[in-house]
């Protein structure tokens, strides 16, 4: 809901604000515009507190502006409770509800429900390739799907000698050249040495 407070100033939109939210606990938002300075704008909740709080004093005339109270409406598609925004609303607020009412309107049949592949959850799927029923689903399937492709498509690895001790082994990447941790370890100690044996053999700057 909004409130018309465009005569006044920055300032006393804070003043307002301020004896809402402590003297009546109704909370507001002061939105700018252009040109016309600011407003206050309620939510479904705070809307229903502050007719409440000035219902009585508004006069027969003018009573087709204070509106009744939002009630609890089950969105449509999910069968979930929310309070709606707007009167006409007819969905939870959701993205994918949003989406399926945008289908349905346009003459889309639903599809048969299915379990999710990840989770298990029966759900309306939209398009009829859909595996997933929420979007941290659909991204944990796609990984599974890469991770399956990528070891069907594995091409495998040929044995290795060591070359810390000349055992056969099988690598698990192609660039291993040592069988175990304890090669491993022998193998940089040995890069290290060698390395400390460089530098220490390199003349320095004030021989030269």
């Amino acid at each position: 809901m909004r409130i018309s407070t465009y005569g006044f100033s920055k300032k006393e939109h804070l003043i307002l604000q301020e004896w809402l939210r402590n003297y009546w606990q109704i909370n507001c938002k002061i939105t700018p515009t252009k040109g016309r300075g600011f407003y206050l704008t309620f939510s479904a909740k705070d809307r229903d507190l502050f007719f409440n709080l000035i219902r009585k004093h508004v006069i027969p005339s003018m009573q087709y502006k204070v509106l009744p109270k939002i009630e609890l409406k089950t969105c449509m598609i999910c069968n979930r409770l929310f309070l709606p925004k707007r009167a006409w609303q007819k969905t939870c607020g959701r993205h994918r509800c949003k989406l399926m009412l945008a289908k349905l309107n346009r003459g889309w049949k639903p599809k048969a429900p299915r379990p999710c592949a990840v989770c298990g959850t029966v759900f309306v799927p939209i398009q009829e390739k859909e595996k997933g029923c929420s979007p941290a689903c659909k991204r944990a399937y796609r990984l599974q799907q890469k991770r399956i492709r990528r070891m069907r498509n594995k091409k495998p690895l040929l044995l290795k000698v060591c070359i810390q001790c000349g055992v056969t082994f099988t690598p698990t990447h192609g660039n291993q050249k040592a069988c175990s941790q304890e090669c491993r370890d022998r193998l940089i100690q040995q890069s290290r040495h060698r390395y400390q044996t460089k530098i220490a053999h390199r003349p320095s700057m004030s021989t030269i």
